[in-house]
């Protein structure tokens, strides 16, 4: 089953650009480093939420598990920036009790 199959999805622009594509965030600052490299920086937060949506919309879900907080759901998939260059990248998303909302928790390029 697709994410997009059971729930509304959520990205909020502040989660791409001051935490995945920011290269001062204590935690994030990795992963803007990597995204940096395949072609995507801060300026380019909205290509960054197309490739997000376009996994959760194209790819099966991969495992989900439940914890204090909701649903922690896992989708992968294949995406690509630059022409012929392709590199799998992994969504965490999560569903609180009683929502039919799935709110982006990471990203990051496997």
């Amino acid at each position: 089953m697709k994410l997009t199959d059971k729930y509304k999805l959520v990205i909020p622009d502040a989660k791409l650009k001051e935490y995945l594509l920011s290269p001062h965030h204590s935690r994030g600052k990795h992963k803007a480093r990597i995204f940096s490299k395949l072609g995507i920086s801060e300026e380019k937060f909205k290509l960054l939420e197309q490739l997000i949506l376009k996994i959760a919309s194209e790819r099966e879900i991969e495992s989900e598990r439940e914890d204090k907080y909701g649903k922690i759901i896992v989708v992968s998939g294949f995406v690509s920036v630059i022409e012929d260059e392709q590199w799998k990248m992994k969504t965490v998303w999560i569903v609180e009790d009683f929502s039919n909302e799935a709110r982006l928790i990471t990203a990051y390029p496997e």
